[in-house]
């Protein structure tokens, strides 16, 4: 996938005005022993996916400040 992909998937979520997916979080304590990794791996995994959606945020920004 492109950045210009990248940019019109993430635009049309923004656009369409649905809510954004919630972090399965609430569901850690029915998992049992090995929610302790289950919680690690998902934070690691939310850092992530909120570091990838500020640069192509800052990317989009990037691209409407050089077409003024």
């Amino acid at each position: 996938m492109d950045e210009d992909d990248t940019l019109r998937t993430l635009s049309s979520l923004v656009g369409s005005g649905l809510p954004l997916p919630k972090s399965p979080s609430g569901r850690l304590l029915e998992i049992g022993p090995d929610a302790d990794d289950t919680l690690s791996q998902e934070r690691e995994e939310r850092g992530w996916w909120s570091l990838r959606f500020h640069q192509v945020m800052s990317a989009k920004r990037r691209m409407n400040l050089d077409t003024v």
